[in-house]
C-alpha cells in the first residue's frame, strides 16, 4: 500500500540518522533536540484555506492556553497563568498531571491528549510543548531560563475544541506550527485566535510507512504502544510520525488519543496510548516495538475488527488517508467503539471482511455495526451485482459464518434487512429448487420467521412449483385449499405441478418428495375437469411413485391404492381389473400389483353357514369284516377314552355332592 502514496516533502534540519527516514526537502530547517526549540516572534499569518462558501475567518480557531512552570523565587511548579475561557486553571492542572511522563532528558518534547466535557465525552484536544525559555526573557514572554543555576522546564499548553480542529482536519503538527512563535506574557488573558497553516503531510520511506501501519493496527487493540530506539531523531520528527500513525486511523479517534514524543523510563502509571522511551517496561504497560524493525502484530480471535482494518488499509488505494480524515465522528479506544469505527470505514472493503464484521456484529447484537455492514453489502449488490460464480462465493461465506441462522435479541427490521441483502447477493432470483436447497443448508433448516418473510417478499419470485410449495406450505400458515386456490389464481394448469414432479423427482431430496408429490396429485384431482381420465392417461403414476419412493413398497402401494380408489370409486371388480391392465403404457410395478390385489372384489359366492354344526359324540366301535384292523383299533381307543372320561366326570360329581352334604350337616349341628 505504501508504494501507492505520492511522495510528499518533510522539513527537517539534521541529516537522517537512520535509513528508515526519507531524504528531506530543501525547505526551512526545523528544530532539533540540540536547538532546544526556542519559540519567538508573532503569530503566523499563513492559514489553511477556508472551504468554498465559508466566511473569510473560517480557518481561524479559538485556542485556550496555560503556562506551567515556576517563578525564580517561588518553590514548586504550578499553573503560572492561563486564559479566561471555558477551561480554568484546575482543568489545565488536571491535564498536565494526568499526562505527566517524567523527566525529559532533552527538550523540546511534545505531549498530546484530550480533555473531557462534563459528561465525560471528548471536548478539547490539547498540545503541550515542553521547553526551555530563551536566555532573553523579553523573547519568551517574560520567562526566565533558570533559577539557582537550574534550568526550568516550562509547558505551554494549548487547547482547541475537538469540533473546531475536526472541521479543518487539522493535525497536532499543524497546531504546533501555528503556535510555535506564540508567547504567553503576563498581560495576556484572553483565548487566542489562531490561523491553522496549510502544510503538506510528511513523506516517509516505505519501511517507515509499514512500521506506522503496524503501530496503528496495534493501537486498535486498546493496548498502549511504546517505541524504543528513536532517540536519534528530533522530537518534532517523532511528533510528525505520531501524526502519520493517526492519519492511518479514522480522524475521530484523535478525540480520545494521547501520546508523547518522550516518556521517562522510570515514569509510572502513564496515561499515554503511544510514546517513545529508551527502556523496556513491564508487559502490562503496553506493547514494545523497536523503531524501524518489521512488526507482525499477534492478533487473536477477539481482534477480528483489527484484521479487517489491516485488510481495508491494504485495499484502500491512494484515497485511503483522505477518506479516513473525513471520519470525524468521535470514538474511544474501546473494543466496542473500535468495532464501530472500523464498521464505518469509508471506501469499499473486501466483502469477506464485511461479512465477517457482520457476523461479529450479529453475535454481539451490535446494531450500529450490523447496520453499517448491511449498507456496504447493499451498495455492493447495487453497484456490482454478482454473477453465478460470485453468488457461489457469497453462499460459501454466508454458510461458513451462519449468517442466515436465527439472530434473537436484534431488532426485527434489522434482521430482515440482513436477510434481504444476503438473499440478493447469494441466491438467484427467481428461486429454483437448487437455490431452495442451498438456502436450507445455509439456514440450517427450512426458512422460517423473518427469513421466510423475506423469501416470500413480492420482489422475489419462484422459478418452479416445487420451491414455491416448500416455502409457502412451511409453518402451517396456509391450508392446502388456500394454496390450491393461489395456484389457480396464477393460472397454473392442473397437470403442470405433476409434470414438474415427474420430470425432477429424481433430484428432489427424500424429505421433500412426499409433500410435493401428494400436493401435485391433489391439485390435479381438484383443478382438472376430468381427473380420472388424466390419471388413466398417466398410467396411474406407477413409474412416478416408483421413482419418488424407491425400494419402499409399502409407501408406493398406499399411494397407488389411493389413486385407484379415486379413479374407480372404491373396490375393483373383475372387469375393472381387466380394464386397468389393458391400459396402454401402463407399467405394472410390484407395488401396483399389490394395490390392485388389495382392492380386487372377488365374484359373488353362496352364503356360508353362520355357525358350525354341533359335534356329535363318537359312536362305539363296530366290528365287522369290512373294517381294517387298524381302523378298528383306532375306534376302540376313541371309545375307551370317551367312556373313561365320562366315568371320571361322574366320579368327580359324586365327590362334590358328598362334600356339600357334609357341610350342610355340620352347619345344622352347630346351629
Amino acid at each position: 500500500m505504501a508504494g501507492q502514496r505520492p511522495p510528499l516533502p518533510i522539513e527537517r534540519s539534521a541529516p537522517p540518522a537512520s535509513p528508515y527516514l526519507s531524504d528531506l526537502s530543501d525547505g526551512p530547517a526545523g528544530p532539533t533536540r540540540d536547538e532546544r526549540l526556542i519559540l519567538t516572534g508573532p503569530v503566523p499569518a499563513g492559514g489553511r484555506a477556508a472551504p468554498a462558501g465559508a466566511p473569510a475567518d473560517a480557518q481561524l480557531v479559538p485556542v485556550e492556553w496555560a503556562l506551567w512552570g515556576k517563578e525564580p523565587d517561588v518553590p514548586g511548579y504550578r499553573i503560572m497563568r492561563c486564559s479566561s475561557g471555558g477551561l480554568g486553571a484546575a482543568d489545565f492542572h488536571r491535564f498536565i498531571s494526568r499526562y505527566a511522563s517524567g523527566v525529559k532528558e532533552t527538550l523540546p518534547q511534545y505531549t498530546v491528549g484530550w480533555i473531557p466535557d462534563g459528561n465525560g465525552g471528548p471536548e478539547y484536544l490539547a498540545v503541550a510543548i515542553h521547553e526551555l525559555a530563551d536566555k532573553d526573557p523579553a523573547r519568551s514572554g517574560g520567562r526566565v531560563r533558570a533559577s539557582r543555576d537550574r534550568e526550568i522546564e516550562y509547558i505551554r499548553l494549548f487547547c482547541v475544541r475537538y469540533a473546531d480542529l475536526a472541521r479543518h482536519r487539522a493535525t497536532y503538527y499543524d497546531l504546533v506550527e501555528a503556535l510555535r512563535d506564540t508567547q504567553l506574557p503576563a498581560q495576556l488573558a484572553e483565548p487566542l485566535q489562531v490561523g491553522l497553516p496549510d502544510l503538506d503531510p510528511p513523506h516517509f520511506t516505505a519501511a517507515v510507512c509499514g512500521f506506522a501501519e503496524s503501530v496503528a493496527a496495534l493501537l486498535l487493540t486498546s493496548r498502549p504502544v511504546y517505541i524504543l530506539g528513536a532517540e536519534g531523531f528530533a522530537a518534532v520528527d517523532r511528533l510528525r510520525f505520531i501524526d502519520y500513525v493517526m492519519s492511518l486511523l479514522p480522524y475521530g479517534l484523535r478525540s480520545t488519543f494521547s501520546a508523547s514524543t518522550w516518556a521517562s523510563a522510570t515514569a509510572r502509571d502513564l496515561k499515554l496510548r503511544l510514546f517513545f522511551t529508551n527502556a523496556r517496561r513491564a508487559t502490562e504497560d503496553g506493547t514494545c516495538l523497536h523503531w524501524g524493525q518489521p512488526v507482525a502484530p499477534e492478533l487473536t480471535a477477539a481482534d477480528l475488527p483489527v484484521r479487517h482494518y489491516v485488510s481495508w488499509l491494504e485495499h484502500g488505494g491512494s484515497n485511503a488517508l483522505a477518506e479516513l480524515a473525513d471520519q470525524t465522528k468521535p470514538f474511544r479506544f474501546t473494543a466496542d467503539d473500535v468495532r464501530k469505527a472500523i464498521a464505518e470505514l469509508p471506501h469499499d472493503r473486501p466483502v469477506k471482511d464485511v461479512l465477517e464484521g457482520l457476523a461479529d456484529g450479529l453475535r454481539r447484537r451490535d446494531q450500529p455495526v450490523v447496520a453499517a455492514a448491511v449498507k456496504r453489502l447493499r451498495n455492493q449488490w447495487r453497484n456490482n451485482p454478482p454473477d453465478a460464480a460470485g453468488r457461489l462465493g457469497f453462499r460459501q461465506q454466508v454458510d461458513r459464518l451462519g449468517l442466515l441462522r436465527p439472530h434473537p435479541g436484534l431488532n426485527q427490521r434489522t434482521v430482515q434487512s440482513v436477510y434481504r441483502v444476503l438473499l440478493n447477493l447469494a441466491f438467484e432470483n427467481p428461486m429454483t429448487y437448487t437455490g431452495y436447497c442451498d438456502l436450507v443448508d445455509c439456514a440450517g433448516g427450512p426458512p422460517s420467521g423473518a427469513l421466510r418473510q423475506e423469501v416470500l417478499d413480492p420482489d422475489r419470485k419462484f422459478a418452479a412449483y416445487i420451491p414455491w410449495l416448500l416455502v409457502w406450505s412451511s409453518e402451517g400458515e396456509f391450508s392446502d385449499q388456500e394454496l390450491r386456490d393461489n395456484l389457480r389464481e396464477q393460472g397454473i394448469a392442473a397437470t403442470d405441478p405433476l409434470r414438474e414432479v415427474q420430470r425432477d423427482i429424481g433430484r428432489v431430496r427424500k424429505e421433500h418428495r412426499a409433500p410435493v408429490y401428494d400436493f401435485a396429485v391433489n391439485y390435479l384431482r381438484v383443478a382438472s375437469p376430468s381427473p380420472r381420465a388424466e390419471l388413466r392417461r398417466l398410467g396411474y403414476l406407477t413409474t412416478t411413485v416408483d421413482a419418488a419412493f424407491p425400494g419402499d413398497l409399502k409407501t408406493q402401494r398406499i399411494r397407488l391404492e389411493d389413486t385407484l380408489r379415486f379413479a374407480y370409486d372404491g373396490l375393483l371388480s373383475d372387469a375393472q381389473v381387466r380394464e386397468i391392465y389393458a391400459q396402454p403404457g401402463l407399467t405394472a410395478t410390484p407395488a401396483f400389483n399389490a394395490a390392485v390385489e388389495r382392492l380386487h372384489r372377488p365374484p359373488e359366492e353362496a352364503p356360508k353357514p353362520s355357525r358350525r354344526p354341533k359335534r356329535r359324540p363318537p359312536e362305539p366301535p363296530e366290528s365287522g369284516p369290512e373294517q381294517s384292523p387298524r381302523l378298528r383299533a383306532r375306534r376302540d381307543r376313541e371309545w375307551v377314552f370317551t367312556v373313561r372320561s365320562g366315568q371320571v366326570v361322574v366320579g368327580l360329581a359324586g365327590i362334590i355332592v358328598l362334600i356339600a352334604v357334609v357341610i350342610v350337616v355340620l352347619l345344622l349341628h352347630l346351629g
